[in-house]
């Protein structure tokens, strides 16, 4: 009431509605148990509109070429699954920086050992991680007792497929452990005694997921369900 004009009670914003899903690359370079897993449950989860080429696509030109034609900006987020950079096109990584700065994207990385001596070479790049490449200790054959950081508001919708009678701080995997630094502002989703396993940190418009074991495979998420 007594407004001398209606004009300024609006506003406009613009909104990306997608009918087909999450858009989601899942990129491997050679095959593995993680890849499998990840392609298998994206593949069954809905509301996931999974692109995973054949990661012996990257052993060729004309693979590689098929590979590089992938627009990453077009994609909600991206999964390296132990994925050796030297395979992959000369601009993904700046593609992948640029799409962090213009929107939201997510980001989640399997590292293998070249992985992790890229980013220690890359210094911006490394900064922009959840853990820090800088150093890093590489451990097989490692046991990990997992804790589920159950205060964050992802892992509260989530819990571990193992049997009902047991805990969460029971559930165990068995692989090589990447040992790096914690780093400001990372959030542990899950971790071991031998430090952290799951690490989530924000960048720009980036959600970016670290996954410091290549024992993924060895466990399951899926939603509690909650009795009424």
């Amino acid at each position: 009431d007594n407004e001398i004009t209606p004009l300024n009670n609006h506003s406009e914003k613009l909104f990306r509605l997608r009918t087909e899903g999450l858009k989601v690359l899942l990129l491997a370079t050679s095959p593995s148990a993680n890849f499998k897993f990840l392609k298998r449950s994206l593949q069954s989860t809905e509301k996931i509109n999974l692109s995973a080429p054949s990661p012996f696509l990257f052993q060729s030109p004309a693979g590689r070429k098929t590979i590089a034609s992938f627009q990453i900006p077009e994609y909600d987020a991206i999964i390296l699954c132990e994925t050796k950079p030297q395979l992959l096109p000369e601009n993904f990584f700046p593609s992948l920086i640029a799409a962090f700065k213009s929107r939201p994207q997510g980001l989640l990385i399997l590292p293998n050992f070249e992985l992790a001596q890229f980013f220690q070479s890359k210094p911006k790049l490394n900064q922009i991680l959840p853990l820090d490449f800088s150093s890093f200790e590489i451990s097989p054959n490692t046991k990990l007792n997992l804790e589920l950081n159950t205060s964050h508001f992802i892992t509260k919708k989530l819990s571990l497929d193992q049997s009902s009678s047991q805990i969460l701080d029971q559930a165990q995997i068995n692989g090589t452990y990447f040992k790096l630094k914690k780093r400001l502002g990372q959030q542990s989703l899950l971790s071991s005694k031998q430090g952290p396993i799951l690490s989530l940190r924000e960048w720009q418009q980036a959600r970016i997921a670290l996954f410091s074991s290549n024992a993924l495979w060895q466990w399951n998420l899926k939603p509690i369900t909650r009795q009424e």
